[in-house]
């Protein structure tokens, strides 16, 4: 059974501009975050405790 708990947070021009978000396994998440005039961002995330692999699945921007 895959328990596991990763952090998920963003980053833009290298400052991250959230805070690392919990996640435990299955759960989905949702992110609201200005990077109004960032010309690099990041999605980051931390590796599984439980040896998952954890990703930005169906990522966008609106």
């Amino acid at each position: 059974m895959i328990d596991g708990i990763v952090y998920f947070w963003i980053e833009a021009n290298y400052k991250p501009p959230s805070k690392p978000i919990r996640v435990k396994y299955p759960a989905a998440i949702n992110f609201d975050v200005d990077v109004t005039g960032a010309n690099l961002i990041k999605l980051v995330v931390s590796d599984g405790d439980n040896g998952e692999s954890p990703c930005w699945c169906n990522a966008y921007f609106e």
